[in-house]
């Protein structure tokens, strides 16, 4: 177990936005204001870390570059906040694997969303059946991580993509509870994903407490 936290981070963010949330006007959360930059990075950064991607997440998915028909793999300890908003972007002609690192999977979802639960060096996604293999708050969870790598990269179909986004592990710099329990930081990361085949193609610095790297398999 690499991961020694017990309430995932993406269960606080839905808990800390019902109870956190500001008296009077609010601002409106909506993509385009979201994508506009309603929450630039002077405000995010006195927010906790665990919020970032949930007020980031429209600026994220429009990262993806997701578009309808695509098929795609939202994997995570809580997948709800992206795998709806993964499901509207594909549409009906597109498909949504979401998959619970560990726990049950949660119920409900569009027609288009095939919800399941990861075992500990598999995905359990269809071979060839991926354009993009999405990574929130996940890869520091992983038991097996080359087993787990080499599953979704068995996954996805030629040109398909992963995109991990995850928490930036810097001394001095990074809060106290991401040291003492994220076990690795983005260079070892990126050199654990190399390690099993894939291929570095983008850093995007959208994100101030976590990385966004985009992957493809190095064929």
């Amino acid at each position: 177990m690499r991961y020694r936290r017990s309430l995932p981070p993406c269960l606080i963010h839905l808990l800390l936005a019902t109870l956190c949330a500001p008296c009077g006007p609010a601002v409106a959360d909506s993509p385009l204001q979201s994508a506009a930059g309603a929450f630039g990075p002077g405000d995010v950064r006195t927010l906790n870390p665990d919020r970032e991607t949930w007020y980031r997440r429209y600026q994220i998915i429009a990262a993806t570059g997701v578009q309808p028909g695509m098929r795609v793999a939202s994997i995570s300890a809580c997948s709800d906040v992206f795998t709806s908003l993964f499901s509207q972007r594909v549409g009906a002609s597109g498909k949504v694997y979401a998959v619970t690192v560990a726990g049950t999977p949660r119920s409900g979802g569009g027609e288009n969303v095939e919800r399941m639960v990861s075992k500990p060096g598999d995905a359990g996604l269809p071979p060839h059946s991926l354009d993009l293999a999405f990574l929130c708050d996940a890869y520091h969870r992983f038991e097996q991580p080359r087993a787990m790598l080499q599953s979704i990269r068995d996954a996805l179909r030629p040109g398909g993509r992963m995109i991990v986004v995850d928490y930036r592990r810097i001394p001095g710099v990074s809060p106290v509870w991401v040291m003492g329990e994220i076990p690795v930081g983005e260079a070892a990361v990126m050199s654990e994903i190399e390690a099993v085949g894939f291929r570095l193609v983008e850093d995007n610095d959208l994100l101030e407490f976590n990385y966004l790297l985009v992957f493809e398999s190095a064929q």
